[in-house]
């Protein structure tokens, strides 16, 4: 093994190394005393190099000298759960500071982060406050008939806003928020959307399913009745009795079709 070489009793710029502090990952640090007072453990190379030159009050005199913007003092400064020890660097213009955490890890830290709060700590204080997780759902079928129910009831601009908040169908004050829609519906089945029993009511528990458009269909405001032999039915449940296209069937009633016609003809085939 290589023997390291002694930097004790040298002098690098306003530091002088005073003593050996510690070697981590082939790298050794060194307790120094800069001219100003402050005292700092400083990597080697750094000081071989020139890249330290102080403890940070050279850089602070430099900005004074050369007529920069001020360096706002951070030292003995609380943050969190930081505390400013000394100014570590200064680099394009930002300040960086030596903080201690509470829980005792050391940290450098940008100036600005310390301000600003966007830096509390060194990291613990995320690990043991995880942010609350969501309902995890965005952008699901459910979500998304949750989204277009509000929709359809509160926006003005919105297309169908005219047939449902106009008409003053609304949605409860529960359901306002997504976590208790899916607590009293549940997810949405596959082919189903959300069904109003009451076409003139709003939206709430009592009066919302989950349902499929032949479902939705026999309850529309708009709904077409036939009579045949004795039978009468929407349009939508006369589709699904003969098996034809419930569209081909409002067609003939379009084009003035009689009852018999329009129940009884077959589709062509193409």
């Amino acid at each position: 093994m290589a023997k390291r070489l002694s930097l004790v009793g040298q002098k690098f710029g306003k530091l002088i190394v005073l003593e050996f502090s510690r070697m981590t990952k082939n790298c050794s640090y060194w307790a120094c005393l800069c001219d100003c007072g402050n005292k700092k453990i400083i990597q080697g190379r750094h000081l071989i190099t020139g890249n330290t030159s102080s403890c940070g009050c050279l850089a602070i005199e430099q900005a004074r000298i050369n007529g920069r913007t001020r360096i706002l003092s951070l030292e003995g400064q609380k943050f969190g759960q930081l505390s400013v020890i000394n100014l570590n660097k200064t680099f394009k213009g930002e300040s960086y500071w030596f903080c201690v955490c509470k829980c005792g890890s050391k940290r450098i830290v940008r100036g600005s982060s310390l301000v600003s709060g966007a830096t509390k700590s060194c990291g613990c204080f995320r690990l043991e406050n995880p942010p609350r997780k969501t309902h995890g759902m965005t952008y699901s079928p459910t979500w998304n008939s949750w989204q277009s129910m509000h929709i359809r009831c509160s926006a003005k601009d919105g297309k169908m806003f005219k047939v449902y908040g106009s008409r003053g169908i609304t949605i409860c004050k529960r359901w306002f928020k997504f976590e208790n829609f899916l607590a009293d519906m549940g997810e949405r089945p596959i082919g189903k959307t959300i069904h109003r029993l009451d076409n003139n009511k709003g939206y709430y528990k009592k009066n919302c399913v989950w349902a499929d458009w032949l479902q939705q269909a026999r309850n529309r405001t708009n709904n077409v009745y036939l009579t045949f032999n004795g039978q009468t039915k929407c349009v939508a449940e006369w589709s699904e009795t003969l098996n034809i296209n419930a569209y081909t069937l409002y067609d003939r009633i379009d084009r003035g079709w009689s009852v018999t016609d329009t129940l009884t003809i077959p589709v062509a085939k193409k």
